[in-house]
């Protein structure tokens, strides 16, 4: 059997603690010592408790396993310890009691925190990549690695289900968003006849086919409009110039016969004249000025023709103005004239075509925004769906705990260490009872110590009332599975006796 010697260390003197696979229980009253000889093991074994020299004794040591442990004003640890123990950073009361933090959380955290010093595990993003589909790239889009880089792996999970919360959110907004203009765009179609007609080419030729028959009906009924107006001006016109007309027309034929006749005479009369100054050269002043009364009277024959002529033209011209009023009022009497009733229906036609052309386009705008509207909701059930793979993918960091904890015991959920309870299922561990925990929390350190090592010796300190909040068939269950396990659990129970004493247990 092997043992441990403490030579004055705290109120020991001396003691001799066998160490072999079971349970070595300190027994003995209060202030004997047992705690104090706990935490000198412990310091023994690598961890970091406070041990001291007995008061009035210049040294003294704690000594075992190949590691001496020298007391004095400074305390020396040498040699190189030869059985298995695991104390730095994983002291069973941090498990047990959570730092005895003030809320269940924070003592949780202590607890997963100690776990994970004990297996390991380091904060590497990486480990969280798989927690969505697309590995390292979806995860990177949904969680920016600046704001969750941490070297406390349980702080990195809580950032990263914080990050995926938070986008989760965002994604739901969005999707709200997005059905918000689907409700917007599929109400755009209330009160339409989705069914018309909405070829916007087909309606445009009925349209332009209505427009020109209604512009030919219009364009006949001004012609005959036209036509009629211009056989009443004629009418009125030849009525002012029916009375005079023949008349007009016999003076000018008498006047143009009469002219013609002073044209002869005064061509004879010229002729007359010229043989006169040939004939009579004598007389030639009085033959001169008769010759030239005979020009004078000639040009005003002339100029009477050239106003006949003038004067028969223009008479021409109004016989033929008046044949064009005549036929102006024979066409005025041939005018097929469009009912109003034509019209109005054409121009109803040519309404209803627009319309109908109007209403296309609202028909075509209310289709595209329902079409918009159901491409907003598939975006909307996009965005939900993958805002809840981002809020279960938050909530799978416990599992990434759980698998960095490497517990056969205890699992992380909702940022929590649980235990599962026959006909309860996961219940918190820190509701669990002292002594259960107590019981997992040394079967947790045994388990640690053995991957280390399977077959040599581990020591394993558990505290006084730790040890005493255990029911007797726990101790004896832990003290089995000690034995089985080749480790050795220190412990404590107070007792009358005023003499400190070590006794080891096997069953």
């Amino acid at each position: 059997m092997n043992s441990i010697t403490l030579e004055n260390c705290g109120p020991v003197k001396h003691l001799v603690i066998p160490v072999q696979p079971g349970a070595t229980v300190l027994r003995g009253a209060s202030d004997l010592g047992k705690s104090e000889t706990i935490k000198a093991v412990s310091r023994l074994a690598g961890g970091r408790e406070d041990v001291t020299c007995t008061a009035g004794e210049a040294q003294g040591f704690v000594e075992g396993f190949g590691v001496r442990l020298g007391l004095g004003k400074v305390t020396r640890r040498t040699g190189q310890l030869e059985v298995l123990a695991i104390e730095d950073g994983f002291g069973l009361g941090t498990l047990i009691d959570g730092d005895n933090l003030a809320t269940a959380e924070a003592a949780d955290r202590a607890r997963i925190k100690a776990l994970l010093r004990i297996s390991g595990a380091k904060a590497d993003l990486s480990r969280f990549h798989a927690l969505l589909p697309g590995g390292k790239a979806a995860f990177e889009r949904h969680v920016q690695a600046k704001d969750v880089q941490t070297d406390d792996p349980v702080e990195m999970a809580g950032r990263i289900k914080r990050a995926m919360e938070a986008d989760a959110r965002r994604l739901e907004s969005e999707a709200d968003t997005e059905e918000g203009k689907a409700t917007a765009k599929r109400n755009a179609g209330d009160g339409l006849d989705l069914t018309a007609e909405t070829d916007a080419g087909k309606l445009q030729a009925a349209h332009s086919l209505a427009v020109a028959h209604h512009a030919r009906l219009q364009e006949q009924r001004d012609r005959a409009e036209d036509a009629v107006a211009a056989a009443d001006e004629a009418r009125d016109k030849l009525k002012a110039a029916g009375e005079t007309e023949a008349t007009s027309r016999q003076e000018a034929l008498a006047a143009l016969d009469k002219a013609k006749a002073d044209r002869e005479a005064a061509r004879g009369s010229a002729d007359e004249a010229k043989a006169e100054v040939a004939r009579l050269k004598l007389e030639l002043k009085a033959a001169e000025a008769t010759y030239g009364q005979a020009l004078m009277g000639l040009a005003t024959a002339e100029d009477g023709v050239n106003a006949a002529v003038r004067t028969i033209a223009a008479i021409d011209r109004t016989a033929s103005m008046y044949a064009g009023w005549r036929e102006a009022i024979d066409k005025a009497a041939g005018v097929t004239w469009p009912s109003p009733e034509e019209v109005s229906k054409a121009l109803d036609v040519v309404n209803q075509s627009r319309k109908a052309l109007e209403q296309a386009a609202v028909i075509r705008a209310a289709k595209e925004q329902r079409d918009q509207a159901a491409k907003h909701l598939e975006r909307a059930k996009e965005l939900r769906m993958e805002a809840r793979s981002v809020r279960d993918a938050g909530r799978e960091t416990d599992a990434v705990l759980s698998a960095m904890v490497a517990s056969p015991n205890l699992t992380v959920s909702q940022g929590r260490l649980v235990t599962f309870v026959e006909g309860r299922g996961n219940v918190f561990f820190h509701e669990r009872s002292d002594g259960t925990r107590t019981k997992i929390a040394c079967m947790e350190k045994l388990a640690r110590v053995r991957a280390l090592n399977a077959d040599q010796l581990a020591i394993i300190p558990v505290g006084q009332r730790q040890w005493n909040d255990l029911a007797p068939a726990a101790k004896k269950e832990l003290i089995s599975w000690a034995v089985e396990n080749r480790a050795c659990i220190l412990t404590a129970e107070v007792t009358d006796d005023p003499v400190l004493t070590a006794e080891a247990v096997t069953e």
